[in-house]
């Protein structure tokens, strides 16, 4: 991790504070200071909107506007960082703006993780309308699961998998 990189705790306080929110894929003005990126409010919003303002975040809709799913948006648009990125944030130091970029990064990752647990909980929540009450218990079962999954914090979702990264070495055989 280098010094831009923000840190296990700021993925895991932008997650919390993400999951406080109505539409928690939508990134809250003040989300930059949750994950202590910048460290007042006021600045976090100018960012915020600066960043909606050049297409890289999406607003979230307004409370009772009906969304297909709030799985479904990836709200952030790293497509969008070009060599003019720095011109829509002059306010903000070199150090704050890269380490805004590892965010935006970051949560365009956590988009895509929301929406796969969203499809998900969608398909067993179907599948459970079409079977009969003997599967019940096992549907509802896997719907907690996904729902457990979803409020996992990242620094969580690491310790579930360090199994798969660990390289067990094996002796290998000597040749004369």
């Amino acid at each position: 991790m280098s010094n831009v990189d923000i840190s296990p705790v700021e993925r895991d306080l932008l997650v919390s504070y993400q999951l406080t929110q109505a539409r928690p894929a939508y990134l809250a003005p003040d989300a930059f200071v949750a994950a202590r990126v910048v460290s007042k409010a006021d600045v976090s919003e100018r960012l915020h909107e600066a960043l909606t303002k050049a297409g890289m975040l999406l607003t979230a809709p307004p409370p009772g506007a009906s969304v297909a799913s709030s799985g479904d948006a990836i709200t952030v648009d790293t497509s969008r960082f070009d060599r003019h990125f720095v011109k829509e944030v002059p306010f903000l130091p070199a150090f704050a703006l890269r380490r805004t970029v590892s965010l935006l990064f970051f949560w365009e990752e956590e988009c895509m993780r929301m929406r796969s647990l969203e499809r998900e909980e969608e398909e067993l929540k179907q599948l459970r309308s079409q079977n009969s009450a003997d599967m019940h218990a096992e549907l509802d079962m896997r719907l907690e699961a996904v729902r457990m999954k979803r409020a996992m914090l990242p620094s969580q979702r690491q310790h579930e998998t360090s199994h798969l990264s660990h390289v067990d070495h094996e002796e290998l055989p000597a040749y004369d």
